[in-house]
């Protein structure tokens, strides 16, 4: 990672065509090797930024967000 980026949000959203929210997806969350930040407290969210990889001094952190908005992507 080129060393002026200090932060990676990943996020996911689904298709505006398609019904329900995030909340029913099964095992929704992210690993990266041992680490892992699963979707927690979603409800009605169609998008929502699930964890945060930040990078503190010389070491590279996650974080779990589970944030989202119930208008989905276009929000």
């Amino acid at each position: 990672m080129p060393y002026g980026i200090d932060t990676l949000r990943l996020a996911v959203s689904i298709d505006d065509s398609a019904p329900g929210s995030l909340a029913t997806i099964t095992g929704l969350g992210v690993t990266l090797g041992s680490v892992s930040a699963p979707a927690l407290g979603l409800t009605t969210e169609r998008a929502a930024v699930l964890a945060e990889i930040y990078r503190r001094g010389e070491q590279w952190k996650i974080r779990n967000v589970s944030a989202g908005w119930d208008s989905g992507l276009k929000a």
